[in-house]
């Protein structure tokens, strides 16, 4: 599934094509599948029940053509991405047309987004067309590797975890448009539904305390907000039970918490990281026995909660 996932055309603002590959993965699943204005995808069990909400986005970092010149197009970065991690990449944009990305300077190290340019035949593009950096996907018996894949591997373990959990409880998938890009759609759905209870799902640095091999992070604390502590000590007793093995960490990336639990009247939200190795770097990658128990643990919390 996660390969599946990492060649589906989503930067953030263009994820149709994402959402009507999740509507076929999971259209046995719910009861009722619905897009919003803003191109959330949101699934609901049973109705619309308000005890549970699982949340992960569906789009990808990117970059939108801001200028072309003869064989160069310029360029704005899409959800964080660097100028570091962009040059030499392949970019790939919907049509198929794709580019290399370059930098002219001495020192790649000191540039800019705008100091990089797609070399590609302009003919074949247009200002304002959003592109996508080539995923390159592998995997061996350990690891999947791909550019990007921290973008990709909460989705998959979240549509994993719905296609295997067995409960005849209601819940609510919200798989949030534009998250890399100020998490716009997730302050739009949660500005007008109400939870108990929200599990928001991302791809996590190895780094500052956070190691890969040591199952799914529990985040405490991310660089804007704290998770529920009466919610995260259950996430954690509950894995516990289940010999699920977890870390629980804080973190200095955004999990999306604050967006979530201050959204609306509010709600009792807890984040769990995916560790991924080389966040942002060449080949991004992740341990199968991270991402299986994190598939575990969200699907434990299906069932539970």
């Amino acid at each position: 599934m996660l390969k599946s996932l990492c060649k589906v055309f989503a930067p953030s603002g263009m994820e149709e094509q994402m959402r009507e590959y999740i509507k076929e993965c999971i259209k046995d699943v719910f009861d009722e599948i619905q897009a919003d204005n803003l191109g959330n995808l949101v699934a609901r069990k049973n109705g619309s029940q308000r005890s549970l909400c699982i949340e992960c986005g569906m789009d990808s970092c990117g970059i939108m053509v801001t200028s072309k010149m003869e064989d160069k197009a310029y360029f704005s970065g899409i959800g964080g991405v660097s100028a570091a991690y962009l040059n030499g990449k392949k970019v790939f944009f919907k049509d198929g047309n794709f580019g290399i990305i370059r930098y002219e300077g001495k020192n790649a190290a000191d540039a800019k987004v705008t100091d990089l340019y797609i070399q590609t035949d302009t003919k074949g593009i247009s200002i304002g067309d959003f592109g996508v950096v080539a995923d390159e996907y592998c995997e061996n018996s350990k690891s999947f590797f791909a550019n990007g894949v921290a973008s990709k591997i909460a989705l998959a373990a979240v549509l994993q975890a719905v296609k295997t959990a067995d409960t005849n409880k209601g819940y609510t998938v919200l798989f949030s448009a534009q998250r890399r890009f100020a998490a716009k759609g997730i302050q739009t759905f949660f500005t007008n539904e109400e939870f108990d209870r929200v599990i928001t799902v991302d791809g996590i640095s190895c780094e500052a305390g956070i190691k890969c091999g040591y199952g799914c992070a529990i985040i405490a604390v991310d660089s804007r907000g704290v998770s529920d502590k009466g919610f995260r000590e259950e996430t954690e007793n509950i894995s516990n039970d289940r010999k699920i093995k977890f870390q629980t960490a804080v973190t200095h990336e955004n999990m999306c918490i604050e967006a979530v639990s201050t959204s609306g009247s509010g709600a009792n939200c807890v984040a769990l990281g995916i560790p991924v190795a080389h966040k942002g770097k060449n080949y991004e990658s992740v341990l199968k026995s991270d991402f299986n128990e994190t598939v575990k643990l969200i699907k434990t919390v299906i069932e539970e909660f």
